[in-house]
């Protein structure tokens, strides 16, 4: 008996199908994972919680306290005493300017005061000797007035006994009428000529105290030839232009003077974390490698080129060598007094406002437009959009649909 051969055609062909199966199902598996890989991203919820975080900021130390160094009056350079960088005591000199044409000017005004002052003395002698003349013929008037009536009252006893005649009596009364209405007169002269002399006397006071306010405001400009410091401080300004012969204008500022004890940090935050900001958080400030603690005590509410500014004053004593303008860093320590929602931060939102997420709800997948508030190194503050408990995926919403479009 013939023991059958294996068909060769047939084990290859069984082969190939067992092949063909495989492949299939190898291609299956994959296309079942790419169609849900929608599934595979990992996700997290919301949850809520205080912003606890820190916030980078750098600006530069300001003086509170500042004065200008101005030239009061027009002159050429003489000598520059001091430079920036000196000390200062209030009133101490920094440059001395020359001006001889105000210099003759007060000369001018010096003797203008002195005729005056001579035409003001003069007034007052010639107005003495006129109402002393004046008095003295007053007197006499009132001496005659004096004889009149003694004449008068005679008369009229020797009328009553007949002895004089009746018109010897009506003379001697005209006499004493006279002498009164001359006394009346005087009198009237004297307080006339005390009013005109009041007037008179008035208007030279003027003139003379004109002439003195001409040479108190020449002076105080003759003193302003020496330019002096407004406080006690440091010069952190002075024109470098300024040189020994060069002229200054009258007006204009040559420089600035600070107090170092009023220094304070004025700094810039990006103003995407200047919602966090509040007054009286706490700061440290980094200067020349020492760190500093200080307090917020004002924001702007304004923003300048994406950032805000504020102010931060300090609790401690500075270092010696702290100046004006010397750069510094700081870090802002902040804590929200309320509970927000919080959520894992992802990779995609790197700034606050209006963003997109992916939102999975039950088998359901779908992007959602969601406000940003805070964000942070590893998490961000959601204002709107999201409810507690809601699963987010932590994917970019493009990134999960090229995986669904796959």
């Amino acid at each position: 008996m013939q023991i059958p051969q294996d068909n060769p055609t047939n084990y290859k062909k069984l082969s190939l199908v067992f092949s063909i199966v495989f492949v299939l199902l190898i291609a299956l598996y994959f296309l079942s994972q790419k169609t849900n890989a929608k599934t595979t991203f990992l996700s997290s919820s919301p949850e809520l919680g205080k912003i606890v975080t820190s916030i980078n900021a750098y600006g530069s130390l300001q003086p509170k306290t500042r004065y200008s160094i101005l030239g009061l009056v027009g002159g050429n350079i003489q000598t520059i005493s001091l430079r920036p960088g000196d000390k200062v005591m209030k009133n101490d000199p920094i440059i001395t300017l020359m001006n001889p044409k105000l210099i003759r000017e007060a000369e001018q005004v010096q003797l203008s005061l002195l005729g005056e002052s001579a035409v003001f003395e003069k007034l007052i002698a010639t107005q003495k000797m006129e109402l002393s003349r004046q008095k003295a013929q007053l007197q006499l008037t009132e001496y005659d007035l004096t004889i009149a009536l003694s004449r008068m009252l005679a008369k009229r006893k020797l009328a009553k006994k007949n002895i004089v005649s009746v018109i010897d009596l009506q003379e001697i009364e005209l006499q004493y009428e006279k002498a009164n209405l001359l006394v009346k007169l005087e009198k009237e002269a004297i307080t006339a000529l005390t009013v005109t002399q009041a007037a008179e006397l008035k208007s030279q006071q003027f003139h003379l105290q004109r002439a003195e306010k001409q040479v108190e405001l020449l002076q105080k400009d003759i003193d302003n030839l020496v330019i002096r410091a407004g406080i006690n401080g440091v010069i952190v300004k002075l024109d470098s232009e300024l040189e020994e012969g060069l002229s200054i204008d009258e007006g204009k500022s040559i420089g600035q003077i600070a107090d170092p004890k009023s220094l304070y940090a004025l700094l810039r935050v990006q103003a995407s974390q200047a919602s966090l900001l509040a007054l009286q958080q706490p700061v440290d400030i980094s200067l020349k490698g020492k760190s500093i603690k200080g307090a917020i005590e004002r924001i702007s509410p304004n923003v300048e080129n994406s950032t805000v500014e504020i102010e931060v004053k300090f609790n401690e004593k500075l270092p010696d060598n702290a100046m004006t303008n010397m750069a510094i860093t700081a870090s802002i320590h902040i804590e929200s007094v309320q509970e927000t929602m919080l959520l894992t931060k992802l990779s995609h939102i790197n700034y606050s406002g209006p963003n997109s997420v992916v939102v999975k709800s039950g088998q359901q997948f779908g992007t959602r437009a969601v406000t940003i508030g805070w964000v942070g190194a590893d998490q961000i503050e959601i204002i709107d959009g999201l409810s507690m408990n809601e699963k987010i995926l932590m994917v970019s919403p493009e990134k999960w649909k090229e995986s669904v479009s796959e």
